[in-house]
Formats: C-alpha cells, sequence, structure tokens
C-alpha cells in the first residue's frame, strides 16, 4: 500500500491520530510526499485519497475523506502535524460548496474546534473551507487557501505587500494574519497584527475562527 502511493518521508503517527480522537495500539509508520513550514510549525500535506489509508484514522474521519474525494470540481488536502497531534483539512472550488457542506465541520468527522466556509478573492475558486482540529491549526491551514486581501505596509524595508489570509478575534480585538504573496501550498513566514492597525476590516472573503 506505501509503495502504490509513492510515499517518501517516514514519519511515526502516535498513539493518538491528529485527525479525531482515536487510540491505537502503537505508533503505526506511514509517509508524506511533501512537508511545508507555516509560521514556524511543520505540517505533511497528503492528497485526501490517500489519507483515506492513513494508519489508525477513525472510521469517521475515513468517510468524510471519502466522501470529500467524490465531491465534483473540489480540491482538497489533507495537513497533519503528528508530532503535535493536529491536523486538518483544506477545499476549494470554483463552485458552491453547498453540497459538501455537510461532511466538513459538524459533520461525521467531527472536525473541531474550528470550520470556516467562505468567499475568496481568487476568481478561479471563488469557494472555499478550512477545517482542523485547533484554532493555531486553521489559520496556518488558511495560508494554503488561494486568495486573499492584498495590503501594503511600511516595513523597515520600505513599503511592502503582504496578502491577509485569515482573522480572528482576541480578547475583543480582530486580528490579521498575513504573510508576503506565495502560491499555494508553499511554506510561509505568517505574522500577526491588529485590524486597527491595517484597516482591512472583518471581511466576507477571509476565514474567520
Amino acid at each position: 500500500m506505501m509503495r502504490a502511493f509513492g510515499w517518501r518521508i517516514l514519519v511515526w503517527l502516535l498513539p493518538a491520530v491528529i485527525l479525531g480522537s482515536c487510540s491505537i495500539p502503537a505508533a503505526q509508520a506511514v509517509t508524506f510526499p511533501h512537508r511545508y513550514t507555516i509560521g514556524g510549525r511543520s505540517y505533511y500535506e497528503e492528497s485526501v485519497k490517500a489519507a483515506q489509508y492513513i494508519p489508525g484514522l477513525p472510521v469517521e474521519v475515513k468517510y468524510t475523506l471519502r466522501l470529500l474525494s467524490s465531491c465534483p470540481t473540489l480540491s482538497v488536502n489533507v495537513f497533519v502535524s503528528p508530532s503535535q497531534l493536529r491536523g486538518g483539512v483544506v477545499a476549494y472550488a470554483p463552485n458552491s460548496l453547498l453540497a459538501c457542506r455537510s461532511v466538513v465541520g459538524g459533520g461525521p468527522s467531527g472536525f473541531s474546534p474550528c470550520s470556516s466556509f467562505f468567499h475568496t478573492t481568487n476568481p478561479t475558486f471563488p469557494y472555499a473551507v478550512v477545517a482542523g482540529t485547533t484554532i493555531q491549526t486553521c489559520i496556518d491551514l488558511a495560508f494554503e487557501v488561494p486568495g486573499g486581501v492584498s495590503v501594503t505596509l511600511n516595513t523597515d524595508q520600505g513599503p511592502r505587500r503582504f496578502v491577509v489570509k485569515a482573522q480572528h478575534y482576541e480578547n475583543g480585538n480582530l486580528v490579521d494574519y498575513l504573510a508576503s504573496p506565495a502560491s499555494v501550498p508553499s511554506s510561509r513566514t505568517t505574522y500577526a497584527l491588529y485590524d486597527s492597525g491595517i484597516g482591512v476590516g472583518r471581511s466576507s472573503v477571509l476565514p474567520l475562527f
């Protein structure tokens, strides 16, 4: 099975699988083809079809991934961080995600505590969803969705363009999460700034967690 999917990088799954609470008798080996670092946190990325074969996944998660893999026109990737027991799903499409909504966030997979359906600024993929096991994971994975709100900020190196990819309320203040423009998926150095200093405001084209 491992050879069939061309897995290359060996990582060890701990006794809990990060895409849902699950106990397995012992650590099991599985490999993932790509590794990305987002805001200093490492994630391994896998296609939704291959991710169904990760050892130890709960039946509900496998069911959810199977449904997502059959959803028409939907681009789906699974990102996991075995060492930190966290992970999530990024999906985007040229058409409405309503047909898939029942299987992500609050559905049988129980992706929690965060999921967000939103419109993007990308004309090719205007519909997107991010779901994950922690708020920080969801914020990180929002950087792997096309689109975002472009802003120019003054830095020590002069004016620089950034893309705001997600928003989150912290202590009653709206915080913007941004990075330099880049293709997706990719590794990112990320930043968090109060929206009051940027002026984006609450945006319908950004995921809010």
